[in-house]
């Protein structure tokens, strides 16, 4: 019968610092925390496996709106809306900041991480 870890102080810190980082570094302090959960709760490992779910999705918007921003400029003597879409960039990035912060403070504070509607990649 396996035994079930208890989170401790400092990894509660960690995985805490790992979302709040993501909001800054998308995918890559999330994807260094799977690697690293081994020796970490099923909690933590949850926890992680949500945030690098939450930040692939981040980026898979971030290149659906690089595509877009791309025709759009391209077909601009059509649609001369360009400009609205080059917005959207500092909104997603001030939002994925917040909601990372969000996530990071609940992990820590040991409340249940809930990240908006993501896609799941990894199980």
């Amino acid at each position: 019968m396996s035994e079930e870890k208890q989170i401790t102080f400092n990894e509660k810190g960690i995985i805490a610092l790992l979302h709040i980082l993501g909001g800054f570094f998308t995918f890559i302090p999330s994807l260094i925390g799977l690697f690293l959960v081994n020796n970490l709760s099923e909690n933590a490992k949850n926890s992680i496996k949500a945030a690098l779910n939450f930040q692939l999705t981040i980026l898979i918007i971030y290149l659906i709106l690089t595509i877009s921003i791309n025709v759009i400029g391209f077909l601009s003597f059509l649609f001369p809306i360009t400009g609205l879409f080059v917005l959207l960039y500092p909104a997603i990035s001030i939002a994925n900041i917040i909601i990372s912060f969000l996530a990071g403070f609940s992990y820590y504070n040991s409340e249940t991480v809930n990240y908006p509607p993501h896609i799941i990649f990894i199980k």
